[in-house]
């Protein structure tokens, strides 16, 4: 290859290590092809590849302004729309009474929103709890200030203004209610679904903290299957401890650590559906069973969510029938314990009361001997519990002047017939 030069004069070592090609004017033969071929491009393919890419990034960019102009125009419409709805609802029910599983129809089947704060599953609910763990936490915070855990029976003297009270003086940290409240009094788009057990009892003192009111989905299941349930639950979460924290651990004295009696579970039962019942009186409520739900839980979640709806005005979800798959996943036969004893066997058991319209009190299997003191006492807090649960299934239980159990004396209410 011959290089030929503008300078006749022949560049030093140096001046040829410090030239670059960029700023060379060389021009190259090629003694093969004869061709030139210059270093430098031509500035006017320079310009027009660069104008090509700023109509490129100009095109996105305004396709990108687009796409977000269209979604915040929507976005801002929903809000308008759903100014004068009610952003959400509550699932009230006794704990061990289907909430979970009827939450999980309804968020699962209708998109429901519950944010990203979920309880994770556990052995005693398999197929989730439907809980924001925020609400949970924020609600033991209210009731362990009182002293009342969810299962004490002291819950029955919870006082929700002297929670709220305990809130605004700093007296409780607050610290799980806020992230709460930032879910529940967020902007109006997807409608919320917020379901704790717990808020039977402090639903009075949410209720000064919320924007706007929620409707209330509130179900029930009967007692004996209820009580049954958490005697049964505490066993196995107590068996559990055992063998995670070894015999070394255990005093012997473990049999009445914890233990949710019968009795217990029947105070408790009626402690919670009438506490939701009485907190949540002038809310719009649409009320549903445990029963109906496994009897046909297509056509019940659809009753409930069209009654949500068109009744209490609820934010329409965003898919308006519920997947027959979403059914299938969630309504299970086989996790249905302790249905025996209610229903199933009647013609073998002894009644113990009958309420009338079919609603009776079935005898039970308990730990305690016939004529004793302790089983005189379940059997008088069960009638007590069936009475209201043969109200509820009449309607009666539902209107403001229902006259509830005197729990504070309830050992002067109820005596075993002797006929």
């Amino acid at each position: 290859m011959m290089l030929l030069h503008r300078n006749t004069a022949t560049p030093s070592d140096d001046q040829e290590k410090t030239s670059s090609p960029a700023s060379s004017s060389t021009i190259c033969l090629d003694d093969d092809t004869s061709s030139v071929r210059r270093n430098r491009r031509p500035p006017a393919l320079v310009l027009m590849r660069c104008f090509r890419k700023t109509n490129f990034v100009f095109f996105l960019s305004a396709i990108s302004f687009t796409f977000y102009f269209r979604a915040a125009y929507n976005l801002v419409n929903t809000i308008i729309e759903n100014q004068d709805k009610t952003p959400g609802f509550m699932v009230l029910g006794m704990h061990r009474s289907g909430t979970s599983m009827l939450s999980g129809l309804l968020v699962e089947g209708f998109g429901y929103d519950m944010g990203q704060d979920k309880m994770k599953p556990s052995f005693d609910n398999e197929k989730g709890f439907y809980e924001r763990n925020d609400v949970v936490l924020q609600n033991d915070e209210f009731l362990e200030a009182q002293r009342a855990g969810w299962s004490s029976d002291k819950i029955i003297g919870f006082d929700p203004q002297r929670a709220y009270n305990h809130k605004l003086l700093g007296r409780i940290k607050f610290k799980e209610g806020k992230k709460a409240l930032k879910f529940l009094n967020k902007f109006k788009i997807l409608p919320y679904l917020q379901k704790d057990p717990r808020m039977c009892i402090t639903l009075t003192t949410w209720l000064k903290l919320l924007d706007d009111e929620p409707a209330i989905v509130f179900t029930y299941r009967h007692p004996l299957e209820v009580a049954l349930s958490l005697k049964s639950r505490e066993a196995e979460m107590k068996k559990r401890k055992i063998e995670k924290e070894g015999n070394k651990t255990m005093t012997g004295n473990e049999d009445n650590l914890d233990e949710i009696t019968m009795e217990r579970g029947f105070l408790l039962w009626i402690t919670y559906n009438m506490r939701a019942l009485q907190n949540s009186m002038g809310l719009c409520r649409v009320f549903t069973t445990n029963e109906a739900v496994y009897d046909d839980p297509a056509r019940e979640v659809q009753r409930i969510k069209d009654e949500l709806t068109t009744k209490c005005n609820v934010i329409p979800p965003p898919r308006n029938e519920i997947p027959i798959e979403v059914v299938n996943a969630f309504v299970d036969p086989r996790l249905q314990h302790n249905k025996k004893g209610t229903k199933a066997g009647k013609e073998n058991q002894k009644v113990l009361k009958d309420f009338g319209k079919g609603c009776v009190a079935l005898d039970f299997v308990s730990d305690h001997e016939d004529k004793s003191s302790k089983r005189k006492k379940e059997i008088n807090m069960y009638l007590m519990a069936m009475q209201v649960y043969c109200d509820m299934e009449r309607g009666l239980a539902y209107t403001e002047d229902y006259k509830w159990p005197d729990l504070a004396h309830w050992q002067r209410l109820f005596t075993i017939s002797s006929s």
